[in-house]
């Protein structure tokens, strides 16, 4: 990155921008390789600073459109900093307001802590009133709870084998993980107790053959086959209908990956309300849903403000949450899924 010289009307400010980066001992990696794009599509465009405008940072944008969703996030947070930085310096310039980062078409649903309650009576009525061997609906309250009280993936879940769940100690290890970092999730006294009773119907199946050795299925059905994560989701749909809870189609939920968003939303909105600073809640959370990065945990802060607009007020916008986050982001890459 040495090599290259900045060669647009916005070069000198460019480099200071790195300088002073450089003296708050800041990575400049990524203003370095975000500012030269920059450069290249300002000299390019011939723009300037005083023409600078909506209609060119949109264009810029466009230029981005092949990058992952956290990329662009990222050099149009450096961009943004640039531009302030030009005002800071007595230089009138246009300064974009940050867009929002990591959202799908699809918006998560957040369950309410008695929606909750209902799924999980839902659930266990069903348990009571099932007595075909051939469903599967065995272990699904169990599932349900370890989901919404873990924040896990369905998949590494139902790929739970018995060596990864230690009740004494009261911990899970998920090894099957969408990252391939396994993680350790620690349990409470409520998801214990139903573990353990799961558990215990679990030894009196007749059709299990491997009983309790450490590499057969933690969560199984009647017949003693493990658990497949199609099966979960049938039968949460099931589930939310017991409860009353409207399920809109295909494609718009509530999903089952929903328990995971609301655990975190929950989770935020709990911490936030201890008067926890979000700074150093964030990357705890981010690690324990097992995501590479912390700004894979954007979209929970912006659900968190939706559903609890009172508890996000009094630390700031979303907006200027994730411009911080930027600010001192230093990863080595930030091409980031």
């Amino acid at each position: 990155m040495s090599e290259y010289v900045f060669r647009s009307d916005f070069a000198p400010y460019m480099e200071s921008l790195i300088e002073l980066k450089r003296k708050m001992n800041i990575s400049v990696r990524k203003y370095e390789q975000a500012l030269k794009g920059i450069d290249i599509f300002f000299f390019s465009e011939a723009v300037n600073v005083p023409s600078l405008n909506r209609d060119i940072v949109m264009k810029w944008r466009e230029e981005c459109i092949f990058n992952k969703e956290i990329t662009k996030y990222v050099k149009y947070g450096v961009l943004v900093q640039l531009c302030k930085h030009i005002n800071n310096l007595g230089v009138p310039c246009y300064i974009p307001k940050m867009p929002k980062a990591g959202f799908d078409s699809y918006v998560p649903y957040i369950f309410s802590t008695e929606e909750i309650q209902r799924i999980f009576i839902a659930a266990d009525g069903m348990v009571l009133a099932a007595n075909n061997l051939k469903q599967k609906v065995f272990p699904i309250p169990a599932i349900l709870r370890i989901l919404y009280a873990t924040g896990a993936r369905v998949s590494e879940i139902t790929s739970l084998c018995c060596k990864d769940v230690d009740l004494q100690k009261g911990i899970i290890v998920l090894n099957k993980t969408k990252n391939n970092q396994q993680r350790m999730l620690p349990l409470n006294s409520s998801v214990i107790g139903v573990l353990s009773q799961y558990k215990a119907y679990r030894s009196r199946v007749p059709a299990i053959k491997s009983g309790d050795k450490e590499d057969s299925p933690f969560f199984i059905s009647p017949l003693g086959t493990g658990l497949d994560k199609k099966a979960v989701y049938n039968w949460f749909r099931m589930v939310l209908e017991r409860a009353g809870i409207e399920h809109k189609g295909r494609m718009y939920g509530p999903r089952l990956h929903d328990l995971r968003h609301t655990f975190a939303v929950h989770t935020l909105e709990k911490q936030l309300s201890a008067g926890h600073d979000i700074y150093t809640v964030l990357p705890v959370l981010s690690t324990y849903l097992g995501h590479k990065s912390i700004f894979s945990t954007e979209k929970y802060v912006r659900l968190t403000e939706e559903n609890y607009p009172k508890v996000m007020s009094a630390i700031g916008t979303t907006d200027q949450i994730f411009e911080n986050l930027a600010n001192n982001f230093n990863g080595n890459d930030y091409e980031e899924e």
